[in-house]
């Protein structure tokens, strides 16, 4: 049974705790502008003080429309990896070759390793939660 951390329009966070698994579940709406998308993250973020040590994060962002332009990424990623940092291990599950590159692109440029997935049974088990 899943808790609801976080949810707005475009993101759900979600917490399984019997598999010590946070989920963030991006939505198939686009975001209309910068604004949008830092109300969002900054929805996100909040859920931080509610993290307890030895959870695993799900990041699944299979529905989300494609999106690349520098703005963007720098803000998300930010994001992401800001809250990421408080767990023990991260996936992100996408859903084509091209997301799994970019994802990719985007853990080097960050100096981390990409553990992009388009299985979901891969991800829970490289997180460990199966």
């Amino acid at each position: 049974m899943s808790t609801i951390l976080y949810e707005d329009a475009w993101a759900v966070v979600s917490l399984d705790a019997s598999r010590g698994l946070v989920r963030y579940t991006r939505t198939a709406l686009a975001y209309g502008s910068l604004v949008e998308v830092a109300r969002s993250f900054d929805g996100v973020r909040g859920i931080g003080t509610r993290i307890t040590p030895g959870l695993k994060l799900l990041v699944d962002v299979r529905l989300a429309p494609p999106r690349n332009d520098p703005a963007f990424e720098s803000r998300s990623m930010a994001a992401l990896q800001g809250l990421a940092q408080k767990f023990t291990r991260v996936a992100t599950l996408v859903r084509t070759a091209v997301g799994k590159l970019q994802t990719t692109r985007l853990a080097k440029e960050r100096g981390t390793d990409a553990h992009a997935f388009d299985d979901e049974a891969a991800a829970l088990a490289y997180l460990d939660v199966v």
